[in-house]
């Protein structure tokens, strides 16, 4: 067996938070740790989505062992709510922590992205102590897309980051999107060399769809609510947008609905929006479930929602839509037709698109697929086929390993050129 390789993995997220980008990373670091490389991660202190470090994740140590993996843990700041400024505070706060603290001797660093500014000061670091370390850069969001859409970045700072973004991932030795549009975006928007921009998907990271009915699944969460159920499964932040599904809650109960609207996890905006819904009967917030019992609130559902925010078309492909295409349910997409989660959604077959913002067209889809059974099992049939053809883990998987390996061998490529 060859010497095992070295990789440094610089993000902010990681187990043990359990949603949004923390549970690809926490995952492909394990697998990589089980496949011949010695991974060394730095990281944050858990924060999302609730935008606050809770005494028990500020007890953890700053060094500590997670499936294996070596884990770095460096103070930072933590906006809440987060804006811009604030954003950009806390990627400074973990960039200049990151890059003082111990990398090891690795063969390249791996960054995950969002978290731009660290990016850069990684790369700052990287090529001033080692010519020859490669730095490869996982990009989860376009950060750029994801600023403007969702925090009305005025024009000249917009102009400022995309071209920050722009020089940081043209500088970088790899990119990995993950998906083909984003790499529309980073080739022809930010003018990074297709050569070295690679679409690898992330994976299903939720186990086989739970062989329960809805019914049975409600009475295991002790959910006593009859009827049609929606459930919004994740982030409560500014691009889900979730005013919209509060309003669509509150028309439903005044047309005296059988249809019941759950938003299952926490956020920046649960707040607020908990306030807006104040009395309005079908509409039920829950606290986030444990690993166990989420596939069981899933399977609760009759019908799996992704709301996103007018507007947003090009910033993420959402986390969730990997989790919901292994539930076994149908999903309605509230979205911008020319967005990439409409796309996903259309390339899928796993569910239909109604209007961003439009509480009516909301409930309209709901009501249609609660009716035709036939219809919604087919969708969550196509799903389900879409997630085991595109997205399985081991596949997924495979690529980034692949990936990592072309990262690797590009630097010994180079550094045997150096030495002609």
């Amino acid at each position: 067996m060859s010497a095992r390789k070295k990789l440094t993995i610089i993000g902010l997220n990681y187990a043990p938070e359990m949603t949004g980008i923390a549970p690809y990373t926490t995952k492909f670091c394990e697998h990589m740790q089980d496949h011949n490389y010695e991974v060394k991660v730095v990281t944050g202190y858990p924060h999302y989505p609730s935008w606050s470090v809770s005494p028990e994740h500020q007890a953890l140590p700053k060094r500590q062992e997670i499936g294996g993996v070596g884990l770095t843990r460096v103070k930072h700041y933590v906006p809440s709510p987060p804006s811009l400024l604030g954003r950009l505070r806390m990627e400074v706060s973990f960039g200049l922590r990151a890059i003082r603290s111990d990398w090891g001797n690795p063969d390249a660093v791996i960054c995950i992205s969002p978290s731009l500014v660290t990016t850069g000061l990684v790369l700052l670091r990287a090529k001033i102590a080692r010519k020859d370390l490669r730095v490869g850069v996982w990009v989860q969001d376009i950060y750029t897309r994801g600023m403007i859409e969702t925090t009305n970045a005025p024009g000249a700072a917009a102009k400022i980051l995309s071209a920050l973004e722009a020089r940081i991932l043209r500088t970088s030795d790899s990119v990995s999107v993950i998906h083909s549009r984003f790499k529309d975006y980073v080739t022809d928007v930010l003018r990074v060399d297709p050569q070295k921009v690679h679409v690898l998907r992330n994976w299903a990271h939720v186990g086989e769809a739970m062989s329960i009915d809805p019914v049975s699944a409600r009475n295991k969460l002790g959910w006593d609510w009859k009827g049609t159920l929606v459930l919004h499964a994740g982030n409560m932040g500014a691009k889900q947008g979730l005013e919209n599904v509060v309003e669509a809650a509150r028309i439903a109960a005044e047309r005296g609905l059988n249809l019941h609207f759950v938003l299952l996890g926490d956020g920046n905006q649960r707040p607020r929006l908990e306030e807006s819904g104040l009395e309005i009967p079908n509409l039920h917030f829950i606290d986030p479930v444990s690993d166990e019992l989420f596939p069981v609130a899933l399977a609760a559902a009759d019908i799996l929602l992704v709301n996103e925010k007018p507007g947003v078309t090009e910033m993420a492909v959402p986390s969730k839509l990997t989790t919901y295409f292994s539930s076994d349910r149908p999903v309605v997409a509230a979205t911008e037709q020319e967005s990439t989660t409409a796309e996903e959604i259309h390339n899928s077959g796993g569910g239909v698109v109604v209007a961003p913002g439009k509480p009516h067209d909301l409930i309209e889809a709901a009501i249609a697929l609660g009716a035709d059974k036939v219809k919604a099992a087919n969708l969550a049939t196509r799903g389900k086929r879409y997630r085991d053809e595109v997205l399985s883990a081991s596949a997924c998987l495979a690529a980034y390993e692949k990936w990592v390996g072309e990262v690797l061998a590009s630097k010994e490529s180079k550094s045997s050129m150096s030495t002609r």
